[in-house]
């Protein structure tokens, strides 16, 4: 009359222990909990690259745009055309 029949979960190892629906279920939530993150390491890594790459490219932008610019230019009769890119 003591004794209390355990439920043996289908989907549980099989152990041959007796294992508690309740003991399966916190199982089964612990590893949803972990597994269950968008932040993989691969993720991160691409994400993080793409961000680099991004900053890369607007960097050289802005620099060509110094680079490639024209100055303001003046005529001796005091006519000024306007400069372009960075000034």
């Amino acid at each position: 009359m003591g004794k209390q029949a355990v439920q043996q979960d289908p989907e549980a190892p099989k152990t041959g222990l007796p294992v508690s629906k309740e003991t399966t279920d916190m199982a089964r939530v612990s590893s949803e909990a972990t597994n269950g993150s968008w932040f993989t390491p691969i993720r991160l890594l691409v994400t993080f690259c793409l961000i680099n790459f991004i900053n890369f490219v607007h960097r050289g932008a802005v620099a060509s745009n110094g680079v490639n610019g024209n100055p303001k230019i003046c005529t001796p009769s005091g006519q000024c055309t306007p400069g372009s890119g960075i000034q």
